[in-house]
Parts: structure tokens; C-alpha cells; sequence
């Protein structure tokens, strides 16, 4: 302990401060690198983030809600929103939308509802009608007696 003494006291107060503003400059050096690594650390996690944001959203609408229930996908979701008189793509697209269908998971979701429409009709689950622009409606067969909206009696795009 006395050697301590010694020591601080030959240093002399102006040294020991100059020491511990080189210690605090050292931690402060450190501190900034440290931080420049978290910083980019951050980065990569808000990226990896964001890619698994738009993972669960094209996952989410293919598993199943409950035990053995599936979510309704593209087909059985355009088929909800047919209506008896027809709708145009565009106005397809919105009401999937007021459904909570994602359809921003799609780069082009104009032309992939066209296409999942145009099967539809090969399937005999829709029908177009004629005029510009394109408007598909629910087919015949599955359109009851409800007045206004299209209701569908068994949904031929779910197979049990």
C-alpha cells in the first residue's frame, strides 16, 4: 500500500489525470466501435425481419386455422366475392382486399387474379361476361335464391 502511494504521489496530480483521459478516451474509442457493430448487427436483423414479414404473409393464408380447417385460398376466396351480375378484376381485387386477402405477397396480383378467374370459368365455377373490361361473375349452378349478392350453396374449390 505504501508503494501505491509512492508511486501516485511521483506521478503527480497532472499525470494521473492525463491517465485517466487516455482510459476514458480508450473506453469511448471502444464504446463508438461497439456501437457501429450493433448498429449494423440492427440492420441486418430489420432486413432478415422484413423477409420473414413477407414469409408468414405468403405461409400464413396455406395453414390451417384450427385443427383440420384450412384457410380459403385464391380460388375459394375469388369465389366468395362473384357476384350474380358480375365484377371486374379491379373491383375483385378490392373486395379480397376487405376480406384480408393479401394480395400484396403477388408482384402482379391483377394477372394473377386473371388467371385464377380464367380457371374458374374452366372449372364452371365462374362465368365472364362480355364487355370491356373483363367481368367474371359466380356460375349458375351455385347461386341461390338470396336476392342481391351471390351466395354460394357448396363450394366446389374445397375438397374434403
Amino acid at each position: 500500500m505504501a508503494r501505491i502511494k509512492s508511486i501516485t504521489h511521483e506521478i503527480g496530480p497532472n499525470n494521473r489525470y492525463r491517465m485517466a483521459l487516455a482510459d476514458a478516451a480508450r473506453e469511448a474509442a471502444d464504446l463508438r466501435t461497439r456501437l457501429d457493430s450493433l448498429r449494423t448487427e440492427e440492420g441486418n436483423i430489420e432486413q432478415r425481419l422484413k423477409l420473414l414479414d413477407e414469409t408468414i404473409g405468403v405461409l400464413e393464408p396455406l395453414c390451417s386455422n384450427e385443427e383440420g380447417e384450412t384457410s380459403p385460398g385464391l380460388t375459394e376466396a375469388c369465389f366468395n366475392v362473384l357476384e350474380i351480375d358480375g365484377r371486374s378484376v379491379p373491383q375483385i381485387r378490392k373486395d379480397l382486399a376487405d376480406l384480408g386477402v393479401r394480395m400484396s405477397a403477388y408482384k402482379n396480383p391483377l394477372a394473377v387474379l386473371h388467371t385464377t378467374l380464367n380457371r374458374m370459368v374452366v372449372s364452371g365455377q365462374a362465368e365472364r361476361v362480355d364487355g370491356k373490361p373483363a367481368r367474371f361473375k359466380i356460375a349458375a349452378k351455385y347461386v341461390n335464391s338470396l336476392p342481391g349478392k351471390a351466395r354460394y350453396v357448396e363450394s366446389p374449390a374445397v375438397r374434403k
